[in-house]
Formats: structure tokens, sequence, C-alpha cells
């Protein structure tokens, strides 16, 4: 199983949440099954109601590596980008 990066308050930034120096926004992503796993990430939002969002399959790097096989396979997920869009509304 792959360990989560959790980023704490002091982490993101000030006291509001906001990383210092750029536009991105700390939310709450609920994940699993049953959408009972409370992830904390950062969201660049997009306006219209979406937001954008590091893969959590391959952490942002696009190829997916838990089949240990030669080669690389693209991440599924985010189509090799390592960026998800999400709704945010």
């Amino acid at each position: 199983m792959k360990e989560l990066n959790v980023l704490t308050r002091s982490q993101i930034g000030g006291l509001d949440g906001n990383p210092r120096g750029c536009d991105m926004e700390a939310m709450t992503l609920w994940g699993g099954l049953y959408r009972n796993v409370e992830v904390p990430v950062l969201v660049r939002p997009l306006g219209c109601g979406a937001g954008e969002i590091t893969c959590r399959e391959c952490d942002g790097s696009g190829i997916w590596t838990v089949l240990p096989i030669d080669g690389s396979i693209r991440c599924v997920t985010c189509k090799g980008t390592g960026k998800v869009l999400i709704s945010i509304a």
C-alpha cells in the first residue's frame, strides 16, 4: 500500500491554509470505495467549479509503478500528465 504525503497547516502556508506565493487552496478530498477516507490536498482552482490536483495514483509522475515489471506504464487515471481534474463546486 502506498503511503500518502499528508501536509500540515504549517507546511501548506499561512493561517488561512493557502500556500504562500501561489494560487492553490487547501481542501479535503474524500476518497475510498465509500468516500469515507479524508485526505488533505492542494487544489488549483480553474474557475467554473473545477480544480486540478496532483494524481493520487502516480503521485504526479505520470508513470504507474504498482507492478514490478520492466519498462514503464503510463498512469491510466491521469493519462500520463500527473494532474487530475476534480469538481470543487
